[in-house]
């Protein structure tokens, strides 16, 4: 990536997982890859699963700074070694932040250079550069590392070139494969791999991680409260939403819908209006996904409760929302109509 496409890439931020040398909340799975390395038994594959934002990116990175700055699995570095930890100064360390180590390759979707905007998949030219990445020798010995980031925006044809790969895998190479819903892979390509779950983090763990950057954006403790909430575990989300109108409009909603005085139209207009306006598409998703995943929580709390005539409307209600944001999406229609609708079924159930 020129200096020029680095400026327009929206992931290349100093929060870039490769820039990242603490983690919180992984140790589980940090503690299971440094054990395997130490034990010289170490697969060739590891598939990262969980939700995004949840630190998989950032242990990759992590896991193969000190591969790359440890070579030898019996060095009693290693073996003392009580995490994945590479100190920022160290000169592995600066090359992989740098894009500039030879022996670590990233395969992520890569920028049209015409749109200037980040390809919709990750495309099999890019993913075949790895057979002649991987048939050449470590530059600086040892482990020759790919990090997949991720596999779910492989595009047929990339996923069958990397299949082809793991396979007949050269010796000392490994895939770091980062998947946000590895069900949707290929069999063959799970079946592969070791698979490595990473969970959500709990609330205090995300405040600790997004401390530092939720500095400077004037909210109120409620508010960070209610983003954290959000984040469902994911820092990476908190850090989405916190410039989000369509987060800040939810988290409104939120706030009307638990309201002594109820959720009153003057507030469901004010919302939806919010959505109407011209380049409000993005915002408008944003809300949707955070309201179709409310009502899906709310459905699952009523059925717990017992309260099956509740949950059984609320899950006619999400499986409603769910195909009319689609079809809004599809025929670009009325975005204020369509959450009026909702809204008005939602006011009609809680007051049931």
């Amino acid at each position: 990536m020129s200096k020029d496409e680095e400026e327009l890439d929206p992931r290349e931020t100093p929060e870039h997982p490769r820039h990242q040398y603490g983690l919180i909340g992984q140790g589980v799975a940090e503690t299971k890859l440094l054990e395997s390395y130490k034990s010289g038994r170490f697969h060739h594959a590891w598939l990262m699963c969980g939700p995004q934002g949840i630190g998989k990116a950032t242990l990759a990175y992590r896991l193969a700074r000190f591969i790359l700055n440890h070579r030898d699995h019996l060095s009693s570095d290693v073996q003392n070694a009580v995490d994945l930890t590479v100190e920022s100064d160290n000169g592995v360390a600066h090359r992989v932040a740098a894009r500039a180590h030879s022996d670590l390759f990233v395969l992520q979707r890569e920028l049209n250079r015409k749109t200037k905007k980040l390809r919709p998949a990750i495309a099999v030219d890019d993913a075949r550069r790895l057979g002649g990445f991987f048939n050449m020798t470590a530059g600086e010995g040892g482990w020759r590392i790919c990090i997949i980031d991720a596999a779910d925006d492989l595009n047929a044809s990339a996923a069958n070139a990397i299949l082809k790969i793991l396979e007949e895998p050269p010796k000392n190479c490994l895939f770091l494969i980062i998947s946000h819903a590895p069900g949707r892979l290929l069999p063959t390509i799970r079946s592969r791999c070791l698979r490595l779950d990473l969970a959500p983090l709990k609330g205090e763990e995300v405040a600790q991680v997004v401390s530092s950057g939720l500095q400077g954006h004037d909210l109120s403790a409620d508010e960070t409260a209610a983003l954290i909430a959000l984040g469902s575990g994911s820092p990476g989300k908190v850090m989405q939403l916190v410039t989000s109108q369509g987060a800040r409009q939810f988290i409104r909603f939120q706030q009307a819908v638990s309201a002594p005085q109820g959720f009153s139209l003057s507030i469901r207009m004010t919302i939806a209006e919010e959505f109407q306006k011209r380049g409000a598409e993005i915002e408008f998703g944003i809300f949707a996904d955070l309201l179709e995943s409310w009502i899906g929580r709310q459905a699952r709390q009523a059925a717990e409760q017992s309260d099956h005539a509740k949950a059984n409307a609320l899950a006619l209600c999400h499986s409603a929302f769910s195909d009319s944001i689609a079809r809004t999406n599809a025929l670009n229609l009325d975005r204020r109509q369509t959450l009026m609708m909702a809204f008005a079924d939602i006011e009609k159930i809680l007051n049931q």
